[in-house]
């Protein structure tokens, strides 16, 4: 029996434009961000791009976009994490949410990134259950006839929602080829085939969705010493 695919629960995806809950500052009632997140998000900014090698990264991605899911991070970022030592040094607090920073801009600044990956993900499961629920004789050729009627949709709407920050990012709508199809359609597992598909889509490799969806979860942080 094929694994379950994994969902990522919605709280730990940053849906950017595609919810429009963030971070807009020509919001005037816009939620307010604490002092301490600014200066930990600063802080964590100016170590991040401290080596010149890192700013040049800045010149591949939609700079509004980026600013936007990262400000939507920052918004969302537990508060229950850091709750040991809210009452304790104030320091320690920021300097603990700065420690955060560098891995969440560079999970953003990869192609395709996690947070986009994880939100499509969710939304290619439930479209792919047709494809699933073919089975016994004769799947596979049905299973192919299934990706050429359904997959230009699927692909078409990854790209109408699509977060992704990346200026080069393809967004292919095109359909492969029927010898790729018929590749796709061996696959049992709906979690393996949407690797296929948003690799397609985002003009990356299965590995490098996989790897990058699969990646392990942060642990969580500890209070300085």
């Amino acid at each position: 029996m094929a694994r379950k695919p994994r969902i990522i629960p919605n709280e730990l995806i940053d849906k950017s434009r595609l919810r429009q809950n963030f971070y807009n500052p020509e919001c005037p009632s816009g939620p307010d961000i604490p002092h301490w997140k600014v200066r930990g998000l600063v802080r964590g900014l100016l170590s991040y791009f401290s080596l010149p090698s890192r700013w040049r990264a800045l010149a591949r991605p939609y700079l509004d976009v980026l600013e936007q899911t990262l400000l939507a991070s920052v918004e969302r970022s537990g508060a229950s994490d850091f709750a040991e030592i809210r009452d304790g040094n104030s320091n320690d607090l920021v300097n603990l949410f700065a420690a955060s920073v560098p891995d969440l801009v560079k999970s953003l600044l990869d192609h395709p990134s996690w947070p986009v990956l994880a939100e499509e993900s969710n939304r290619l499961l439930p479209e792919l259950e047709g494809y699933h629920s073919i089975q016994g004789n004769g799947r596979n050729i049905k299973r192919t006839e299934w990706l050429e009627n359904h997959l230009s949709a699927i692909l078409e709407a990854l790209m109408q929602q699509s977060a992704c920050s990346w200026m080069d990012c393809p967004r292919v709508t095109t359909v492969p080829d029927r010898v790729k199809l018929q590749e796709w359609a061996e696959i049992n597992s709906t979690g393996d085939l949407r690797f296929h598909i948003l690799a397609h889509h985002h003009g990356s490799s299965y590995s490098v969705v996989r790897d990058r969806f699969n990646r392990r979860t942060p642990r969580k942080r500890q209070k300085p010493r």
